[in-house]
């Protein structure tokens, strides 16, 4: 009877609770302040991964988002929407709590106005942005332009 109780509690209290999930809008009918942030002496991996949102999210959107290295440890974007990668992204507190055996697993996570990429190396930094937009709708099917489907959207 007790077990049949906790259950029905447990079950009552997941019901209740306030599941909110945070957004950012990057872009929005075409127009954007948004920002990729990298800190200087990241490495090329993670460069890799901020270029990569900045040349998908372009033909996504038909919005150019600049990639910026920056030297310096607070937030860089100043309330205004960005996306923030690596080192910069742990020291605004995104950290990896979990490790995996391959050391590629990631977390992004929405901070104010921020969409923060950490991961437990450069590849996985990588990774994070690749899932990110696979949500999307984007994906990759073969090599070169004729597999990569990337859908178009103004927001």
């Amino acid at each position: 009877m007790a077990r049949i109780i906790t259950l029905s509690l447990a079950a009552v209290l997941f019901l209740t609770m306030n599941l909110t999930v945070k957004a950012v809008d990057l872009i929005v009918d075409g127009k954007s302040e948004a920002k990729i942030y990298i800190q200087v002496g990241d490495d090329d991996v993670v460069k890799e991964a901020a270029n990569e949102l900045a040349r998908v999210l372009t033909r996504m959107t038909g919005v150019k988002l600049p990639v910026v290295e920056v030297t310096e440890k607070s937030d860089p974007a100043g309330g205004k929407p960005a996306l923030i990668l690596g080192a910069l992204a742990r020291q605004l507190g995104l950290e990896m709590k979990l490790k995996s055996r391959a050391q590629d697993g990631f977390r992004y996570q929405v901070k104010g106005k921020s969409l923060l990429f950490t991961g437990e190396s450069p590849r996985g930094v990588y990774h994070g942005a690749m899932d990110f937009l696979e949500t999307l709708g984007c994906g990759w099917y073969t090599p070169g332009d004729v597999g990569e489907v990337i859908p178009k959207q103004a927001t």
